[in-house]
């Protein structure tokens, strides 16, 4: 099991974490703005079979605070070779189908879901 850190673009100091495992990898971006990508976390360009997104702004509430969008979410996992998506820190009290997880799709090629509190992710 090997860990690996990188700090967020967020005004609160943050970190990011990489877990691998034998042939796995996860990831968890923790509170970030768009400046972060999930590259930092993986120098050798494999991807991750699993990250965690935060998705706290609506497409409208883009750059206002060091946050990012759905969207956002979804293309820095395209970019970094994400196979598998999960959002969350999201505000938004529109149910299963928040704003943030209909967003990401658009952005990302592969699953996206909305993380749910004690929800157990298999990677």
């Amino acid at each position: 099991l090997s860990f690996a850190f990188s700090r967020t673009d967020h005004p609160v100091e943050t970190l990011a974490v990489r877990v691998a495992w034998a042939d796995r990898t996860f990831a968890y971006s923790a509170d970030t703005g768009p400046a972060w990508s999930f590259d930092s976390l993986d120098p050798s360009r494999e991807g991750f079979d699993l990250a965690v997104c935060e998705a706290t702004l609506a497409e409208d509430e883009a750059g206002a605070v060091q946050h990012l969008t759905g969207s956002q979410a979804g293309a820095m996992a395209r970019s970094s070779g994400v196979r598998r998506l999960a959002l969350t820190h999201t505000y938004r009290d529109a149910g299963p189908a928040r704003v943030e997880a209909a967003e990401a799709p658009g952005a990302f090629d592969g699953p996206v879901e909305l993380a749910m509190p004690g929800q157990v992710f298999t990677v």
